[in-house]
């Protein structure tokens, strides 16, 4: 073994002997003929291990472990399932709304709901105006002049307003 692969060993699963007996007694050998590494795990134990040496071991409730193994397992599988897995973990974060959110977007859509409506509404109303409009100048057109009737002279509608309003109501029905 060279010098880094023992730096980091020394680091990573030595220190905390967390190391085979076998690979520990390569690095006590290697230690032994190498100042550049023994220096360098003085230094580690010095200013990592120094400080946690008193320091009570900790077990980690088992459902940690699980939830963990579950991480791992999972990270394995979405590497290997491809991009169904990724579309659904998208899908699962653009619909993890907020409740804010959800409630701004309601909102939203209830005056948007009642600003059609009420336009819809408007709306019907002008054309029920204009069908009037358009019934009376009709009859205004049957009416019988030879006859003498003045019926309608009493009409309030002007051809230009009926002729006005339908430019106006033209849009509506394109």
């Amino acid at each position: 073994m060279n010098c880094k692969n023992i730096q980091e060993l020394i680091l990573t699963g030595y220190s905390d002997g967390e190391i085979t007996p076998e690979l520990a007694k390569q690095i006590d050998e290697h230690l032994k003929i190498c100042p550049g590494c023994r220096k360098f795990k003085e230094a580690v134990e010095e200013t990592a291990l120094s400080p946690f040496r008193n320091a009570q071991r900790f077990a980690p409730p088992d459902a940690l472990w699980e939830k963990v193994r579950e991480a791992v397992v999972y990270e394995k599988n979405r590497d290997t399932d491809g991009i169904f897995l990724r579309l659904r973990d998208a899908l699962r974060v653009i619909f993890n709304i907020r409740k804010p959110v959800l409630a701004f977007a309601a909102a939203a859509v209830v005056i948007l709901v009642t600003t059609l409506f009420m336009r819809t509404h408007y709306y019907n109303e002008e054309i029920a105006g204009y069908l009037e409009d358009q019934v009376e100048f009709i009859a205004y057109l049957d009416t019988d002049v030879s006859s003498g009737s003045t019926d309608y002279m009493n009409l309030d509608v002007k051809i230009e307003d009926i002729l006005s309003q339908r430019n106006f109501y033209a849009h509506l029905f394109v």
